[in-house]
Formats: structure tokens, sequence, C-alpha cells
């Protein structure tokens, strides 16, 4: 056995959460794609708060709020603290002409509307419990991929 290089496995260690943090940015940008969050708030121009951005979206504030979360934590919508009125977003002209589809044949959100690793289903069901009212239902999703039994330690 070799033996363990600590500096090596940490940096491997800070890749490995780079990649979880990148894949879920991914998937998020697929669910702003599809519900029309960007386009909302391309169409906004401006900072807006989650009211604004919601009424103008059709979305759920609850589900909308986390969705921001990713995304600014993804550095693709940018958080503008404005003291006692609250939070406001905005999505930068320069992202915007990059994942809107006002950029034509340009458009790299195109590739997040279905990522591989996001099966259909799932991928129509979280787009549509954005909106108002929808939530998502308790029931089972179909498996895409079956888990393998356990073996006995």
């Amino acid at each position: 056995m070799f033996a363990t290089n600590t500096d090596r496995k940490a940096r491997f260690e800070q890749h490995l959460v780079q990649i979880l943090n990148f894949g879920a940015v991914n998937l998020t940008m697929g669910i702003g794609y599809r519900s029309g969050a960007f386009e909302a708030m391309d169409a906004i121009g401006r900072p807006a708060t989650i009211v604004e951005i919601a009424d103008r979206s059709g979305l759920d504030g609850r589900y909308l709020k986390e969705w921001l979360g990713v995304m600014v934590s993804g550095r693709v919508i940018d958080l503008i603290d404005v003291g006692e009125d609250g939070e406001q977003y905005v999505l930068p002209a320069e992202h915007a002409d990059l994942i809107t589809r006002r950029s034509g044949t340009r458009i790299l959100a195109y590739i997040h509307r279905k990522p591989p690793c996001l099966p259909p289903v799932p991928g129509k069901m979280c787009s549509r419990a954005c909106r108002p009212g929808r939530g998502s239902k308790d029931r089972p999703v179909k498996q895409v991929i079956p888990q393998q039994p356990r073996r006995p330690v």
C-alpha cells in the first residue's frame, strides 16, 4: 500500500467539492431555464425583489428564493443588499446575453435544459412544482438506476 500524500488528498477533496457544487448549479440552471425564471429576470432588467420576480415569472416565492440562493452561490445572479428594503436580485446583462433566449443560437442555458443526469420526469415535476399552489406530490419516482443489493459485511 502507498503512503497517503495529505496535500494531494486535500487538493482532491477540494476538487470533489467543486464538482458537486458545479453539478448543483448546472441542474438548478436547468430549472431556471425551463421555468422561465431567467427570462423573467431579463425582462425586468433591473434589481428586483423576490416578490417582483415571482409576479413576473409566475413562480412561487418560496421555491424561487431557494433557486435564487443557488444561482447567487454559483455567481450566475447577483444579490444586492439594500438594507431595510430587503434583498434584491439581478441577472447581469452580460450573463443574460449567454443564458436567455434573446441570445439566439448562442444560448448556453439550452445545454442545461435537459442535463443527462436529470431524468425527464423528475425534471418536469421540479419545474412544475415551482408554480404557486403546485408543490410536489408524495408519490414515489420511478428509479432510473436500480439500487444494488447490499452485501452483508
